[in-house]
């Protein structure tokens, strides 16, 4: 279940807790790509697709400024993900990460990039990028009475893109979580 209010980019969702493929995978990345915030239903996707557009129209708008001779500079752009243990932080995560990985190739039929994407291949930093997750997560989990994998650390993960929208790299950061009982 989705909701959100497009005019400040918050999209908040409940987790099932359990898997609905309908609502992930290539259809509906296809769905959301190029789609402004709002146009569609409510969707993890939709952020993801923000988040990338803005980026994109800051590296281009950073490139005619200039002349095109830094290829556009360095636009940020942050996607918060909060929630409570069971919430479907790291799921969510997954999902952004998969989005913005595939969004290379997404509504190019015929290229290279989406035939790949379709086969089940990914171009190899794009799924080392990918493959971080699980790596991240293993760090100080426990289990709790909500969640078999309750993670006690903070995660900061970053990816890396070219002027084309290509993933150059990522890379992330751990910390601990820490309570004072008073």
């Amino acid at each position: 279940m989705f909701t959100a209010q497009p005019e400040h980019h918050i999209n908040t969702q409940v987790n099932p807790h359990k898997p609905l493929p309908p609502l992930y995978g290539l259809d509906m990345m296809r769905a959301y790509h190029n789609t402004p915030l709002g146009e569609l239903s409510p969707h993890v996707y939709a952020i993801a697709e923000q988040a990338f557009s803005s980026m994109r129209a800051c590296q281009g708008d950073a490139a005619a400024a200039d002349g095109g001779g830094n290829g556009g500079g360095a636009t940020k752009q942050a996607i918060l993900i909060s929630g409570e243990s069971g919430a479907g932080k790291t799921e969510t995560a997954k999902a952004v990460m998969q989005y913005l990985t595939n969004r290379c190739g997404l509504g190019r039929t015929g290229s290279v990039c989406m035939s790949d994407i379709a086969a089940g291949h990914v171009a190899p930093i794009e799924q080392q990028v990918l493959e971080s997750n699980p790596l991240l997560e293993a760090f100080g989990n426990a289990k709790t009475m909500r969640n078999n994998n309750s993670s006690r650390f903070g995660k900061w993960v970053e990816m890396f893109f070219d002027t084309r929208g290509k993933v150059l790299g990522g890379g992330g950061m751990v910390w601990v979580m820490l309570w004072v009982m008073g």
